[in-house]
């Protein structure tokens, strides 16, 4: 825990600045720092997401985050409308353009990013805007109100968002694109397409492959001049076309840049400056500058319980987006299909939709479409999980447009459906949870229980939560679910191939070998190896049993649990040739079988639960506890049934 008098200066007051505070005092409503954010626009923290509602009620509170009240009652310093020019290391100061000057311990650079724009003459004309921030918004509202047609350069997510606010003034709206589609980034071609017809049958118009080289004024129109030698008149123009990370502070103070521009940071989001983090769009972390507000609470997340003391570290954040633009439906799932060589695209049209799902190893990796698509956030529970789209479902959604077909999602669940196997959760206790207030995974996890032993409910909560919040993948699935199909397997060749016939003579190399299972000294060996592996076995399953035992992941310690689990048939097999034996004997084996059995089943279940999803999930969920608990009762006969054979083997 930090010292009280350490002084922290958040430069930024952004979405990403207020979930850094809302993160340092959630604990005590106070945090251990003495916060002081410094924020370039006059006015608090505001959802920028929602920019476009400002034009239909241009009230600033309507977007506000939190009130200057809210900082005072943080006991949080809120500098507004003045912009910091310099940081200053060796003094540790940051000052403002005001003169005004403020010491730090720790620094936050939480400046987040600027609207490009273009280098091509006429873009400082009057009539010519970006599109960014709430006075932007104000002077193209007021010019609008005299306008009847505009052009929007950018055919991006912030492109159509313009386009949407200028098309409902009633304005003739022209989308002027670079790339030959819109939203390059997110849509392939057809997609891409796709969207360009609907928008136009709303009456926008598209012009792809336009390279703006000019902008000249013609009384009070604007004249777009384009390198393919036409032109587009216009009323005024909206530059909405990307946005390039703000790190010209850091720049200055010889704080290093990544690649890409943005100030660098490492998994702690530290900057090369050990007492200076970097969070949001100006942070450029693994080579990636995350241009959504999602990824980048996220990392204020990670920072705030960072300076709280705590080790967490930021390993990327999910880039997903569902959104309304121009009232047609754009979905955009998982990685981009710029970053994503290697890899299948499986594809879906109808009249009113165009899909793609992207496949890396028969594993969804993403996803993007056009249109309604009522089955994308079961898709990105997929995706975060790490799922399979298996042959038949792929083939269904070329055939239809649905992978599941008519499985119901967890929305529609019954309220006595299994959510979280391991802690007996269900549906309609994850609602009461979320009726009560719960928003996110960890809450629902405090409130319930839900997620907080293995971990592969997640997605399900998630999907019931409607977040778009990043799901951590259950670590030690894959090996658990190997080592379970392993035990399967190999128990059923053990019981198929029976025992080892009898060797023919006592010279053989079978009769040497049988000595292992037939001489008492070799075999009282292999006997107390066998029940030694099965106690280290057992041990693992304490840190779910054992509610103080919170060392390790869980998922581990279970594949674990597993992988000894499976070394005990060779055990057996050692210990007895292969053999059932008689009698005492007999019920002893047939309890360890029956115990590596549900055993395999359980992990089996466990590892695949959170890749199935309708009625399959729902039966998987509703059983596999009934599995596990059967596999737990046998040890009550099996340690019965071997202190009887132990007894026998020593006394009779």
């Amino acid at each position: 825990m930090c010292a009280v008098e350490q002084t922290l200066v958040v430069v930024g007051n952004g979405m990403v600045s207020h979930a850094l505070c809302q993160r340092l005092v959630a604990e005590n409503g106070k945090s251990p720092y003495s916060i002081t954010v410094i924020g370039e626009e006059p006015h608090a923290a505001y959802d920028r997401v929602r920019l476009t509602k400002y034009f239909e009620t241009p009230d600033p509170e309507t977007l506000q985050l939190a009130s200057r009240q809210w900082y005072q009652d943080h006991g949080i310093q809120l500098h507004t409308g003045d912009a910091v020019v310099e940081v200053d290391r060796e003094r540790r100061e940051v000052a403002c353009a005001s003169g005004k000057k403020f010491s730090y311990d720790r620094l936050v650079l939480a400046t987040g990013s600027r609207a490009w724009r273009p280098e091509v003459p006429g873009v400082e004309l009057e009539g010519v805007y970006l599109y960014r921030t709430l006075n932007d918004v104000d002077a193209i509202r007021n010019h609008a109100l005299r306008a009847k047609s505009a052009a929007v350069i950018g055919g991006g997510l912030l492109g159509l968002e313009a386009a949407k606010a200028l098309h409902d003034y009633g304005l003739e709206v022209h989308i002027v694109e670079v790339a030959p589609g819109l939203m390059p980034r997110q849509l392939d071609h057809d997609c891409g397409a796709f969207l360009k017809e609907k928008i136009e049958q709303l009456g926008c118009h598209v012009h792809l492959i336009k390279r703006s080289t000019e902008i000249v004024a013609d009384g009070e129109q604007r004249v777009l001049h384009f390198a393919s030698g036409d032109s587009l008149t216009v009323d005024m123009v909206v530059i909405s076309a990307g946005i390039r990370p703000r790190s010209e502070l850091a720049a200055e103070a010889e704080i290093t840049l990544g690649k890409r521009g943005g100030i660098e940071v490492d998994d702690c989001l530290r900057t090369s400056d050990p007492n200076i983090f970097a969070v949001g769009e100006c942070a450029e972390h693994r080579g990636t500058i995350y241009g959504l507000v999602g990824p980048g609470i996220a990392m204020a997340t990670t920072l705030g319980d960072n300076l709280l003391g705590g080790k967490s570290k930021f390993v990327g954040a999910d880039q997903s987006a569902r959104l309304k633009l121009l009232d047609i439906d754009v979905t955009s799932l998982g990685a981009p299909l710029g970053d994503s060589p290697n890899i299948t695209l499986i594809a879906a049209s109808g009249e009113d939709y165009s899909r793609k799902i992207l496949l890396m190893g028969g594993k969804a990796i993403g996803a993007f479409g056009v249109g309604p698509w009522s089955e994308c956030e079961r898709l990105r529970t997929v995706i975060d999980a790490g799922g399979r789209i298996w042959p038949w479902q792929q083939a269904r959604f070329q055939r239809s447009g649905n992978v599941w077909g008519s499985d119901s999602s967890v929305q529609q669940w019954p309220d006595a459906a299994i959510i979280c196997s391991c802690k007996n959760v269900c549906k309609g206790a994850i609602d009461q949870a979320v009726a009560a207030g719960c928003a996110s995974v960890a809450e629902v996890a405090a409130a319930t229980g839900a997620s907080t032993s293995c971990g592969s409910c997640q997605p399900l909560v998630k999907q019931i939560l409607g977040t778009s919040e990043a799901v951590t993948r259950v670590p030690g699935r894959n090996a658990l679910l190997w080592a379970s199909i392993l035990t399967l397997f190999v128990m059923t060749m053990l019981l198929l191939l029976g025992p080892v016939a009898a060797a023919e003579s006592v010279e053989s190399f079978r009769y040497q070998f049988s000595l292992i299972w037939r001489d008492d000294v070799i075999k009282q060996i292999s006997g107390y190896s066998l029940l030694a592996i099965m106690l280290i076995s057992t041990i693992f399953t304490l840190r779910k049993r054992w509610p103080r035992f919170k060392w390790g992941e869980y998922g581990y310690w279970r594949a674990f649990h597993a992988i000894v689990g499976l070394t005990t048939l060779a055990g057996l097999w050692l210990h007895t040739g292969g053999g059932l034996g008689a009698n005492l004997n007999l019920m002893l084996s047939m309890a360890f079988v029956l115990l590596a059995i549900t055993g395999g089943l359980t992990g089996a279940a466990s590892a695949l639960e959170s890749q199935f999803t309708g009625e399959a999930a729902i039966w998987l969920r509703k059983y596999r506890p009934w599995i596990n608990q059967i596999h737990i009762w046998i040890l009550v006969p099996l340690g019965v049934f071997l202190v009887f054979h132990v007894t026998c083997v020593y006394y009779f």
